[in-house]
């Protein structure tokens, strides 16, 4: 299950906050907040002995960077403290990082090219750091990595499996 539903590590929570079981959590600031608005329904996962378990959000406040969350079922301040520092996860498909080069389509085997260097080489995964997505671009001498963020990508053809890059000056050739 955890595997499928490729979680990411959105952010933590701080503290339990008041007599209802509220919680406070801070958010990773490159990554937009998923917990308010319509993506509010989905759940958000908190791993217990390595297993993600799944949490619905009853209400959320906004408290200057962080947020005051009431989750379903946890009603006590001593039931928000058995979640308290604990990191807080969501499914990948459901998080846009601040860059906006989160998508839902998997790009993995997709070809990658530059101006500069034409054929660089095959995407063979990302690497899902928060705040700091890498693809890791293999070809037959080397393995790259580039950040996956917008400023990047120039684009991206689903149909071709192709990705077009414009990387900082010298990115490539520190591999080559």
């Amino acid at each position: 299950m955890f595997d499928e539903l490729k979680l990411i590590e959105i952010g933590h929570i701080i503290r339990s906050h008041g007599v209802r079981g509220e919680v406070k959590i801070s958010i990773n600031k490159q990554i937009k907040s998923e917990i308010t608005g319509k993506n509010k329904k989905l759940p958000v996962f908190i791993l217990f002995s390595g297993l993600p378990v799944p949490f619905f959000i009853e209400s959320v406040k906004t408290t200057g960077s962080n947020y005051i969350v009431k989750f379903f079922y946890i009603d006590t301040p001593e039931q928000a403290e058995d979640i308290c520092s604990r990191a807080i996860f969501s499914a990948s498909k459901n998080i846009k990082s601040n860059t906006g080069c989160y998508e839902q389509k998997s790009i993995n085997s997709y070809k990658v090219f530059s101006d500069k260097h034409g054929f660089i080489g095959t995407i063979s995964q990302i690497n899902e750091i928060p705040g700091n997505p890498l693809i890791e671009i293999k070809n037959d001498k080397n393995t790259f990595l580039v950040p996956y963020v917008k400023e990047f990508i120039e684009k991206i053809d689903h149909k071709k499996k192709e990705i077009k890059i414009n990387p900082p000056e010298g990115l490539i050739e520190l591999y080559l």
